[in-house]
């Protein structure tokens, strides 16, 4: 089983790669960018959240709706739905719940 580390980053990747098929990949990983303590490649993937990846992935959907408001957060759950239906009881950020 993957550890919470990974997981995070699961999701993390997979909200990114949902906004870029809506967005577009280049501004979905420039706003991505932005999210202190986020580390990903130039391909979305996402490899750091952090000391603290509940509060990072809450500052990446922000950085999302900020662009596209709150339709940012349906798209993003819809992108983690599969990720938490095989690790149910996840922390998450306020955001995605």
């Amino acid at each position: 089983m993957s550890n919470q580390k990974e997981i995070y980053n699961k999701i993390a990747t997979a909200i990114i790669q949902k906004q870029a098929e809506i967005i577009g990949s280049k501004i979905a990983i420039k706003k991505a960018e932005k999210v202190p303590q986020l580390v990903l490649d130039d391909q979305g993937e996402v490899f750091n959240l952090g000391l603290d990846p509940i509060v990072t992935l809450g500052n990446l959907v922000k950085e999302y709706m900020q662009l596209s408001g709150s339709v940012a957060i349906n798209f993003s759950k819809e992108a983690i739905s599969n990720i938490l239906l095989n690790n149910p009881g996840i922390e998450l950020p306020t955001e995605l719940q």
